[in-house]
């Protein structure tokens, strides 16, 4: 009996390694904020900007290639003044209007025509 239950563990283990290399490893991956995609690959600065969304936030993956630095995309409304006053209180300096950078990680927001943001892109050099 203890021999089966450990088995199955293995196995289980097994598979959700796997699952994580694959998914870590993959050129584009798009997901939704409660699947396993999400708690693999979102890094907590566009994790924490998902909360101040107005309607069901999406993310968009991309793996470090070389030169080319992690992108995780998030897609979603929110208030352009909850957001700026966020990263501001986290620690992020802005480059430009629209541009905002701590250590090796840099945010770069998309506007509507108002005062909403569309889009918030979050990408690592390492």
């Amino acid at each position: 009996m203890k021999v089966k239950f450990m088995f199955s563990m293995v196995i289980v283990l097994l598979v959700g390694f796997g699952y994580f290399v694959v998914a870590s490893f993959s050129e584009h991956r798009e997901y939704q904020k409660f699947s396993a995609d999400y708690w693999i690959l979102t890094p907590k600065e566009i994790a924490s900007l998902s909360g101040f969304c107005s309607d069901t936030p999406g993310f968009i993956y991309s793996a470090a290639d070389g030169a080319k630095p992690l992108i995780v995309q998030l897609k979603c409304l929110a208030k352009k003044s909850e957001i700026v006053d966020y990263l501001e209180r986290d620690g992020f300096s802005k480059i430009d209007e629209k541009s905002y950078r701590k250590d090796k990680q840099e945010i770069e927001l998309v506007y509507d025509d108002g005062e909403k943001i569309n889009m918030a892109t979050l990408m690592i050099s390492l």
